[in-house]
């Protein structure tokens, strides 16, 4: 029980790092590793005390609670002993780790490298998916008799995706839109250069550039 306070410390300290971790990749991994060491802690301690009490009792109930945790605190709530100190310490390690994997999930980096939230995130400008729901909303208003439009594309600058599989990596990703032409998506690999065409309004052939471009780690752009 004494050390109760001293955990509520470390778990104060956590969520500063956490909150901290927003404008400061350090103090996002400096919460991570707070966080681990409380939880190893609270859990190796929890067991230690759990068994050596109930061992005063039972060894069969003490070395139970030693190997199969759950048992000591079972039977620490049941006799409300002094067991229960070891039991409330393990079940405090819960909270570290659920906050260690809050941590995780805000900062480590996804599929694209970079964390989906928290100071590395992308701006929602930033993902693919804001770009498919423009197409999406556009091709709502789409007619059979909906004029083409030819998209000129420039590969700007060497990211880390490949321009030579642009081309199938472009046609694969627009074939999930009823308003793109079929088969139009050309690359010029030498010039970094290409050409798309779509059904619908001129005003959204950089929603199609960048929706690509996002999704292959390329640098594309409507000329």
């Amino acid at each position: 029980m004494r050390l109760l306070p001293v955990h509520g410390v470390i778990l104060g300290l956590a969520v500063l790092l956490i909150v901290g971790g927003f404008f400061s990749r350090y103090a996002s991994l400096a919460a991570a590793g707070v966080l681990g060491v409380a939880a190893v802690a609270c859990i190796v301690t929890g067991r230690i005390w759990m068994a050596v009490d109930i061992c005063r009792r039972s060894v069969g109930l003490g070395l139970a609670a030693l190997l199969v945790p759950a048992v000591g605190v079972a039977v620490s709530f049941r006799d409300r002993g002094r067991s229960m100190r070891g039991a409330i310490t393990l079940i405090s390690c819960l909270v570290p780790t659920l906050l260690l994997g809050l941590v995780v999930l805000l900062f480590a980096p996804g599929d694209s490298g970079r964390p989906a939230f928290g100071p590395g995130a992308p701006s929602k400008a930033m993902r693919p998916e804001a770009w498919a729901d423009i197409i999406e909303k556009a091709e709502k208003d789409l007619a059979d008799d909906s004029p083409v439009v030819t998209v000129n594309l420039k590969v700007t600058a060497r990211g880390p995706g490949s321009v030579e599989t642009l081309a199938s990596e472009g046609e694969r990703l627009l074939g999930r839109f009823p308003s793109y032409v079929a088969g139009s998506f050309q690359v010029d690999v030498a010039n970094r250069t290409g050409t798309l065409q779509y059904r619908g309004k001129d005003q959204h052939k950089n929603a199609y550039a960048f929706y690509v471009g996002l999704s292959t780690n390329t640098f594309v752009r409507a000329e």
